[in-house]
């Protein structure tokens, strides 16, 4: 049995997508740098605009009696992949212990004008684990390679960075 939750403090657009839904242990949410208004406030900066998901992430797993150490996975969508180290580093900040598998997925574009959005997984089993592999780099963002949670696993994916953290020139399939 699923429940779909809505927060006040944080924006939601109900035709596009449900922002937190509720799924036995597991929480699923969509946060971007939006406000309740659907403005964007603050910097128009990748840097500042993952800031403010973040926050609005807080803010939503708040309501739920929730935190960012409930995380265990975190998509995160870049209208410019080349904002990825920045977006990384602002990660790497929030989430020193390791933190949840982290995978970035370059788009065309986001909705609002924002140039970040955020789904993030949470749960409440303390059945879990952090995986991390000596022998293998990790992708740009990610602080582990894995969160195993019960029978469930949380891969952190693979990035166009090379082993030092240099991104890859974007391509496009467009002629």
């Amino acid at each position: 049995m699923s429940e779909i939750l809505s927060e006040s403090t944080v924006f939601s657009e109900p035709n596009l997508f449900s922002q937190t839904i509720q799924a036995g242990e597991f929480t699923f949410l969509a946060q971007d740098a939006r406000w309740h208004d659907g403005q964007i406030r603050g910097g128009q900066t990748a840097e500042q605009q993952t800031r403010d998901s973040l926050l609005n992430l807080d803010f939503a797993l708040h309501e739920l009696d929730l935190s960012t150490a409930h995380v265990v996975s975190l998509s995160v969508f870049l209208a410019d992949y080349r904002n990825a180290t920045v977006v990384a580093k602002t990660l790497r900040d929030r989430f020193s212990d390791g933190g949840p598998a982290v995978n970035f997925v370059g788009v065309c574009a986001l909705e609002g004008g924002c140039r970040v959005r955020m789904d993030a997984i949470a749960t409440i089993s303390e059945d879990r684990e952090t995986i991390r592999l000596a022998d293998l780099p990790l992708s740009i963002g990610a602080g582990c390679h894995g969160v195993r949670v019960g029978n469930f696993y949380f891969l952190s994916g693979v990035d166009a960075a090379d082993y030092d953290g240099r991104i890859a020139s974007s391509n496009s399939i467009q002629m």
